[in-house]
């Protein structure tokens, strides 16, 4: 079965938002170089998210990241910069009540919601499993964080 990733990145935040934009079109293109379905089709930076919004399709957006978090078969978190408002959050919320597996990429330091923290490394009983690479995407090659996110796609991962 082909992967079908969703990468969740923040839009707005405490970090950088457009370079979180930029490198998770690097890390679709990766993915999809591997051989992964990717969602979002186009990733969008925070100007473009903040007009759509205000012209009417804030709603359409949410539904559309619900609905393709909750048919991915994981979703790709990067959350550096993510503020605790990040939407990122709610995606992750989609992903463990669904069943995604979810994969969380952080630079060392990062800190995580206290509930997305506790199911790391979960693999059985009603939780998906969940991890987290420590990488510093900036200075990461983003093809191996890629592999490294597929690896952990494969059924008896290590956490």
């Amino acid at each position: 079965m082909r992967s079908s990733v969703f990468i969740a990145h923040p839009v707005t935040g405490t970090g950088n938002p457009e370079a979180a934009a930029d490198t998770a079109r690097d890390l679709r293109t990766a993915l999809i170089g591997l051989g992964c379905a990717v969602r979002p089709e186009v990733i969008v930076d925070r100007e473009v998210a903040t007009s759509r919004i205000r012209a009417g399709a804030g709603r359409l957006l949410a539904t559309g990241n619900v609905e393709q978090v909750a048919s991915a078969t994981m979703l790709v978190i990067l959350a550096d910069g993510a503020a605790e408002t990040s939407s990122v959050w709610i995606e992750a919320g989609v992903a463990l009540a669904r069943g995604v597996p979810t994969v969380v990429v952080a630079s060392p330091g990062t800190a995580l919601p206290f509930l997305l923290t506790s199911a790391l490394g979960v693999d059985a009983g009603s939780l998906p499993a969940c991890h987290r690479i420590t990488a510093d995407l900036r200075r990461s090659d983003i093809r191996s964080v890629a592999r490294e996110i597929l690896a952990l796609a494969q059924p008896g991962s290590a956490a």
